[in-house]
């Protein structure tokens, strides 16, 4: 049995997996009509998300035209947010032994890489307005983890974590 090894990001209090993105585009200059892009990405795993997700910064680096995807509607704790999805993706993560381990995901959702809340705050007779603006990142989901036919151990004690293949 081999695995691939998680990394225990102490700003984010969250266990990180490196993945190479790769697409493949139409390229009328090469003998095979088509070019590979790859970009190597951080994502966090989230064992709360069915869907793994990248950031609009991400696609516009595998040069995906974010506003010709069509969009389909999550249901979650924030409630109902509707975000592109992309289907030409393909995820390689690294086992113990450096071998690729490469799979390629039904959709992939594509959030924004700023969240902003606007927000309004009352102190007696002072209300305060504005916007509170934070950073997304890559999610690794439960759905990556079930294509690689993984099971996924964590020690939270240890701060250790690892996808069992």
């Amino acid at each position: 049995m081999t695995q691939v090894d998680l990394e225990w990001d102490k700003s984010k209090s969250l266990f990180a997996i490196f993945a190479i993105l790769s697409r493949k585009i139409p390229d009328f200059n090469s003998s095979t009509g088509y070019k590979s892009i790859r970009t190597k990405v951080k994502f966090y795993v989230d064992t709360g998300t069915t869907m793994t997700s990248i950031t609009d910064e991400v696609a516009k680096e595998l040069q995906i035209d974010i506003k010709a995807l069509p969009r389909k509607q999550f249901f979650g704790i924030g409630g109902i947010i509707e975000n592109p999805v992309a289907n030409d993706i393909e995820i390689a993560v690294l086992d113990e032994s450096s071998e690729p381990r490469t799979f390629k995901l039904d959709i992939i959702q594509i959030m924004s890489a700023s969240v902003k809340k606007k927000i309004e705050k009352t102190r007696g007779n002072f209300k305060e307005r504005g916007e509170v603006i934070g950073s997304m990142f890559c999610l690794f989901g439960l759905d990556s983890i079930e294509k690689l036919n993984g099971e996924l151990r964590i020690n939270m004690k240890e701060k250790r974590g690892m996808i069992l293949l």
